[in-house]
């Protein structure tokens, strides 16, 4: 039988014959200690400390202490294994893309290729729709689809989206011309991600054509098109990407021109489920000697972020926590001081991630995270399958000694690279280019732990200013004035040291 929970004991301090008593306590035995001032004030408050509420911390000590509970988070736990166990490499598969390299080696050349438009849409005319004479703008240019698509191009994916639904004729232009129309859309705003996400990649993100049009290989069924989903995909995984590289060029940590893409190609891999298929797809010619050299030089420059020269802590887990995740919004959000503010936030995340849980609190949760979520986020699947899920750092390093590109040679280099020109030896600083960020208005621009966006690094004309010392030595009554004034700071320290001495002598505390 468990023993009731007992607050500690008030300790006894036993003294001697020559030891004076302390003073008397005038608070009464049941008064509750005032922590707030035991704790010196020159401490200052505790940032990392969360907020206790209460009930939680009783239902977890009633649990530790009676047992209650244990039965229900032992079956959660079994259950959990059990799905672990039980699910199959495809299934497993299927919570990620799977990308084949006939998909990603067309991609790269319709990259390569001017345009890329859909060759399967039908010919684009405006004799279907009537021409109605009414004072509404889309509604009257509506008897041309070209002009529609023309102004839909530059709207943001929200936009497009209400404008989608609240219009008639803009809903049946694009209903019409649905594929060619987010392809063009795609292309004008987000140029890269629409080569390196396909939408045929994501079948989630797609629906079925609305005005029925046959499959080209499979005449029976309907071909799937891409989704507004997949245009706002593509549009944020743009920005992102330019985000972060703005976070870390306003940081000091400039970036090669190849890097944006290398980026947005490791995100793609950071989509696939399974160790295996990432892999393979590093294997392909999909990702070239340069991509794996930026994506080291990525991995470097985020460790020199994260890590002080000086005041460290000199750890990478909080990179492989980031590069862990299913993309890289959790990165750029940090980077950008939405999320992941305080050490709370971070200790949460890298317990879901991998945390490895002692036996005997193998049944209770952590930070209000279930014992069946506890160190599950680094397994195949993203928590459903059984064996770790290589991130792209740990692929960079394989695919390198495959391919005998020496990267550790240049580690060095990678950290030094972005920093000082070569030619003149001068520092290189930012240019307003790197630094720009698309100001959606829900963020803050970053901020950096000395000044914001690395004023402290421009280069100012220096201002000459007579010290001390020197305007001394050249005005003659300057310096008996500052003598005079150091003579009277001398002689009121000492006139406080000495009535301490004589306070401490009559027996003052």
């Amino acid at each position: 039988m468990h023993r009731a929970f007992q607050p500690p004991r008030r300790k006894i301090k036993i003294t001697t014959k020559d030891e004076p008593a302390p003073a008397s306590d005038p608070r009464p035995e049941d008064a509750p200690i005032d922590y707030d001032a035991v704790i010196s004030p020159d401490i200052g408050p505790f940032p990392w400390t969360p907020a206790i509420n209460e009930e939680e911390l009783y239902d977890i000590h009633r649990t530790f202490v009676t047992g209650d509970g244990s039965e229900r988070a032992e079956e959660a736990l079994k259950a959990a294994d059990e799905a672990r166990f039980r699910i199959s490499h495809n299934a497993i598969e299927a919570t990620g893309i799977e990308p084949t390299i006939e998909v990603l080696a067309e991609s790269i050349s319709l990259q390569t290729k001017k345009g890329g438009t859909d060759g399967e849409e039908e010919r684009i005319t405006g004799d279907e729709y009537p021409q109605n004479k009414v004072d509404d703008f889309f509604a009257r240019i509506s008897t041309s689809p070209e002009l529609v698509m023309e102004v839909v191009k530059y709207m943001d994916p929200k936009s497009l989206l209400k404008l989608y639904c609240i219009h008639k004729h803009v809903n049946g232009i694009l209903n019409g011309h649905l594929s060619h129309c987010l392809r063009i859309c795609s292309l004008h705003q987000a140029p890269s991600s629409a080569f390196i996400y396909p939408f045929t990649l994501y079948a989630n993100l797609c629906i079925p054509d609305p005005v029925g049009r046959a499959h080209p290989s499979r005449p029976g069924e309907v071909r799937m098109v891409p989704s507004l989903k997949w245009l706002q995909m593509v549009v944020h995984r743009e920005k992102t990407v330019g985000d972060i590289l703005a976070c870390m060029a306003r940081q000091g940590h400039r970036m090669p021109t190849g890097m944006r893409m290398s980026l947005m190609k490791m995100w793609l891999v950071m989509d696939i489920a399974t160790s295996a298929r990432r892999v393979q797809v590093m294997h392909s010619e999909y990702f070239d000697a340069m991509d794996l050299y930026h994506i080291q030089m990525f991995v470097v420059k985020l460790d020199m972020r994260f890590n002080d020269p000086i005041d460290g802590p000199g750890e990478d887990h909080l990179r492989k926590l980031m590069l862990g995740q299913k993309g890289l919004t959790p990165l750029c959000r940090m980077l950008k001081r939405i999320e992941f503010t305080d050490m709370c936030e971070v200790v949460r995340a890298a317990v879901r991630y991998d945390w490895v849980v002692k036996p005997e609190h193998r049944l209770l949760p952590m930070f209000g995270i279930p014992p069946e979520e506890i160190g599950v986020g680094h397994l195949e699947g993203w928590g459903k399958g059984r064996i770790h899920l290589l991130r792209p750092d740990e692929l960079v390093v394989r695919e390198a000694v495959r391919r005998k590109l020496d990267l550790k040679n240049h580690i060095m280099g990678m950290m030094l690279w972005g920093y000082v020109d070569s030619v003149t030896g001068m520092d290189t600083l930012p240019t307003e280019e790197e630094k720009w960020m698309e100001d959606d208005g829900a963020s803050e621009r970053p901020e950096h732990p000395w000044k914001q966006d690395l004023e402290w690094l421009e280069q100012e004309e220096k201002v000459f200013e007579e010290s001390e010392e020197l305007k001394e030595s050249n005005d003659w009554g300057y310096r008996m004035m500052k003598e005079a004034m150091r003579a009277e700071e001398r002689k009121q320290a000492r006139m406080a040291m000495k009535r301490e001495e004589e306070r401490i002598a009559e027996g003052g505390v």
